[in-house]
Formats: C-alpha cells, sequence, structure tokens
C-alpha cells in the first residue's frame, strides 16, 4: 500500500533544517545541517564548535521534561514559532530533527532512521 501524502507533505524534504544525533548521556555523535545558503560555510565552521553544546542541551531537555512531567513516555515534539523538533528515540542514542513544518510523515522518517543506526 502506498504512502498517502497531504499536499503539504510532498515537499517535506525542503523543510528540514538540521538533524542531530547524540547518545542518551548527551554526546554529539552526528550533525547534518540540510539548509542551502550561501553564508552554510560561514555557519556550518560556526555550527561544528556547537554542535556538542547543542547536542548536551537537547538531552538535558529531554531529560528535565521527563522528570517534571513524571511519565514513561519520550518526548517526541517541541515546537517553537516556526520551528518544531522531532526527537525519535533508541537504546543508546536520540535523534532529535528540526524542521520548519510538523508534518506527520517526517517522525515516521524519523523513527525509521533511528531504526537504521542500532
Amino acid at each position: 500500500m502506498k504512502e498517502f501524502l497531504i499536499s503539504k507533505e510532498k515537499n517535506w524534504s525542503s523543510t528540514i533544517i538540521n538533524l542531530y544525533v547524540f547518545s542518551i548521556n548527551g554526546v554529539g555523535l552526528y550533525y547534518h545541517n540540510f539548509e542551502k545558503s550561501p553564508q552554510r560555510e560561514e555557519k556550518e565552521k560556526k555550527r561544528e564548535m556547537d554542535e556538542d553544546i547543542i547536542s548536551g542541551a537537547l538531552s538535558g531537555v529531554v531529560t528535565i521534561i521527563s522528570e517534571i512531567t513524571q511519565s514513561k513516555k519520550q518526548l517526541r515534539k517541541i515546537d517553537k514559532e516556526g520551528y518544531h523538533l522531532l526527537f525519535s528515540f533508541g537504546k543508546y542514542h536520540i535523534v532529535c530533527l528540526i524542521s520548519k513544518m510538523d508534518l506527520p510523515v517526517l517522525l515516521k522518517k524519523l523513527d525509521d532512521f533511528q531504526k537504521i543506526l542500532k
């Protein structure tokens, strides 16, 4: 059965900004920027230094929200004025996708990607 995509989801790849993969302890394992712009190289140089800090901060946010809510369910989404952080959890790692739109297809693809990282 083919996936049914609503019209917004047809261009899902153009909504992706960044992908982070980090350990449960917050150590950055992988980072990729999907944006295409002339200033990208300059931003990438700065981002390389910040990657570990961002991974640690995202890990901390996940932990704090879990503690506050006292829920065994994992954090799946954070929305912030036009930016959406989507999370998927493995046994030893967390994957975070930052996008411009909150699309169900992105969560599905993020979960599929996370599963191959085992």
